[in-house]
C-alpha cells in the first residue's frame, strides 16, 4: 500500500494505521530473512522505520515525552543496523560510480577496490554478528508495536498534522542555510535527513489534493542526490580507513578524485533544487498547505 493518505477518511485513524502497517513490515522483514542474507531485510527494515519516525515526528510537539521515548527506540533500531547497511550500499556505490567514469576506473581500477569492499560487506554480515543485531532491532520494534499506532491516533488530526509538516519545512529550510554556509559533510548528512521527513510529510498529504504531486517528485530527486552523496562519503571514509586494501596509491588517488568530482556534481545540483523548493518562508509555505487540506 501506498505511503500516503486518502481523503474523506478521518485522518488520525489512517496515521494509525500507517505507522502501525509500517512497524509491522519491519518485523516482518525481520522474520522472514530470505537465502540473500541479512541485507534485504536491513534496508527493508530501515526505510519502514523511517517513515515511522517521520509521522512521528509530525506530533513532535503534541506527543511530548512520548515522541523523545519512542523515537529513541526507532532511532536506535536504526543505528544499529547502521554498520550492515553501509556495508552493503558502499559495494552497489563502487559500482555505480565505475558506471559514472568507466573511461577513468578501468577493470584493472575497478577490481582491487571492489575485492576489498566485497571482503568488508562479508565480514560485517558475518551470521553471528548480523543476527545478534537483528535480533535487537526485533526486541525493540516489539516493543513500540502497539504503543506507537494508539499514542499517534490520540493526538492525530487535521490541524495537528498541518502543524507539523509546516514544522518540517521549516527545519529543511534551516538545515538548508547552514548547509549553504557551511557545506561540509556533516551539514549535507543532517539536511537529508530534515529533506527525507519533509517528503515523507508531502507524500502524505499528496492524497489529500494531488497538487502537491509537483513537489514530491521535486523532493525525491533531490532526495536521490543527497543519498548519493551520502553513499559516497561513507565509500570515500571506508577508503581513508585503510587505503592499503584498496590497491596502490594511484589506484586510491583515482578512485578519491572520480568521488570528489561526482560529489560536486550532485551537492551544486541539489542546492540549485533546495534553494527553489525552500525559497518560501515557513509562513507562506503554511499557508500553502491550509490550501491543501480538504476543509
Amino acid at each position: 500500500m501506498a505511503f500516503t493518505l486518502k481523503q474523506g477518511r478521518p485522518i488520525a485513524r489512517q496515521l494509525s494505521r500507517l505507522a502501525a502497517r509500517e512497524i509491522k513490515a519491519a518485523l516482518e522483514a525481520l522474520g522472514t530473512r530470505s537465502k540473500a542474507g541479512a541485507w534485504p531485510a536491513v534496508h527493508a527494515v530501515r526505510k519502514h522505520v523511517k517513515k515511522t519516525r517521520a509521522v512521528l515526528r509530525l506530533f513532535q510537539t503534541d506527543l511530548g515525552d512520548d515522541y523523545r521515548r519512542f523515537n529513541g527506540r526507532l532511532r536506535a533500531v536504526g543505528h544499529r543496523l547502521s554498520s550492515l547497511r553501509d556495508a552493503d550500499a558502499v559495494v552497489a556505490t563502487m559500482s555505480g560510480l565505475r558506471d559514472h567514469y568507466p573511461r577513468i576506473i578501468t577493470p584493472a581500477v575497478f577490481r582491487p577496490v571492489d575485492k576489498a569492499l566485497q571482503a568488508h560487506k562479508r565480514g560485517a554480515g558475518s551470521r553471528p554478528r548480523a543476527e545478534r543485531m537483528l535480533a535487537g532491532a526485533l526486541r525493540t520494534l516489539r516493543k513500540t508495536r502497539a504503543a506507537v499506532p494508539a499514542r499517534i491516533r490520540r493526538v492525530a488530526g487535521s490541524k495537528a498534522m498541518r502543524g507539523g509538516a509546516g514544522r518540517g519545512y521549516r527545519r529543511a529550510r534551516q538545515e538548508l542555510a547552514r548547509v549553504a554556509a557551511e557545506p561540509d559533510d556533516l551539514r549535507f548528512h543532517a539536511w537529508r535527513r530534515r529533506v527525507k521527513d519533509h517528503w515523507y510529510h508531502m507524500r502524505l498529504i499528496e492524497g489529500l489534493n494531488g497538487r502537491a504531486h509537483a513537489r514530491v517528485r521535486q523532493l525525491k530527486q533531490l532526495q536521490t542526490w543527497l543519498g548519493d552523496d551520502h553513499n559516497l562519503v561513507v565509500l570515500r571514509d571506508a577508503i581513508l580507513e585503510a587505503p592499503a586494501r584498496f590497491g596502490d596509491e594511484r589506484t586510491v588517488a583515482v578512485i578519491l578524485g572520480c568521488i570528489g568530482k561526482h560529489q560536486a556534481s550532485l551537492r551544486r545540483r541539489a542546492l540549485e533544487q533546495g534553494r527553489r523548493l525552500f525559497s518560501h518562508t515557513p509562513s507562506e509555505f503554511r499557508k500553502q498547505i491550509d490550501r491543501w487540506f480538504p476543509n
